[in-house]
């Protein structure tokens, strides 16, 4: 078996766990004679058995997956409808947090499926899990709390009750702040049906520096972050988002850098620093084309 191939094991048999955090919430209907796209979509159930991600085998493939994937030549529907209604996550049951979850990731996969598909991937709903407490047991091992986190060996989505309380106190309970961090993790996934997630193999099989490897992980959550600005801009003539709404998302970014995390302007993380993150959430927000995420063909030092 090629190393490729063990590596790709080894990274599904690992349980790849990406962790990062954004922001988006409801803030009003929409409504009256806009022309919302994918009205005629219908949205999938939830899929707590999806097919596999997609895992190369052979070196080639990383490279094409990454760069060249046909996921960039489509664009995402828009403005795109979203029911989600509105709720302070601060404040709501874990029941109430569940239900929005679910609405959340309707709208999600209102806005990607159809992209996906056209892409000649397979979408899957992901399942959404919403705990408190320390810590949740899941495939991918202990996630703690105050966390958000997207596992790849089995395709869920995780939401800690104790998320908001990491966030700067004037962000956490305002509107498309905390459920953004959902669209993010959903990005991920995205990357996991369609190969780009390849990326982790191509970190875990290099050798030397981790400043490579950090580098690559850092390409992969970057877009993520792109992903969700897409998401939000789709759904924002429909929800009703006020500059005002679009600008507390770019502050929880700069907020989450891992420069402004660690103090050090210099820090060479996974995530990326605070102007990459608002940098890669505005090329989302500014275009449908997906191959504007392309984050795998950016230079380093638009992926810092």
């Amino acid at each position: 078996m090629s190393k490729v191939a063990l590596g790709a094991i080894a990274v599904v048999a690992a349980l790849v766990l990406i962790l990062a955090f954004n922001g988006l919430r409801g803030g009003g209907g929409g409504g009256g004679d806009i022309a919302y796209q994918n009205e005629d979509y219908k949205v999938p159930p939830v899929d707590t058995s999806p097919p596999d991600i997609v895992v190369p085998t052979k070196e080639s493939e990383l490279t094409e997956l990454t760069q060249n994937n046909p996921l960039y030549q489509q664009s995402v529907p828009k403005p795109v409808r979203c029911e989600m209604g509105n709720l302070d996550l601060t404040q709501a049951s874990q029941s109430q947090v569940q239900e929005h979850l679910n609405e959340l990731t309707t709208c999600l996969m209102r806005v990607w499926g159809k992209p996906i598909e056209d892409a000649g991937w397979v979408p899957v709903h992901f399942k959404s899990n919403v705990y408190s407490g320390p810590s949740v047991q899941t495939p991918c091992g202990k996630i703690p709390d105050r966390n958000a986190a997207f596992c790849y060996a089995n395709q869920q989505m995780y939401y800690s009750m104790t998320l908001p309380r990491i966030l700067p106190a004037s962000l956490a309970n305002q509107p498309y702040v905390v459920e953004t961090v959902l669209a993010h993790e959903f990005g991920h996934g995205i990357q996991g049906r369609t190969g780009l997630a390849a990326s982790t193999i191509i970190a875990s099989e290099m050798e030397g520096s981790s400043s490579a490897k950090h580098l690559w992980k850092r390409r992969l959550e970057l877009q993520a972050d792109c992903f969700a600005g897409q998401f939000v801009g789709s759904i924002a003539q429909s929800k009703q988002m006020t500059q005002t709404d679009v600008d507390n998302v770019k502050s929880l970014l700069r907020a989450i850098g891992d420069d402004t995390l660690t103090g050090k302007p210099d820090y060479d993380g996974d995530h990326g620093h605070a102007a990459s993150r608002v940098y890669w959430m505005e090329m989302g927000l500014a275009s449908t084309s997906i191959g504007a995420c392309n984050s795998f063909v950016s230079p380093p030092e638009r992926v810092r």
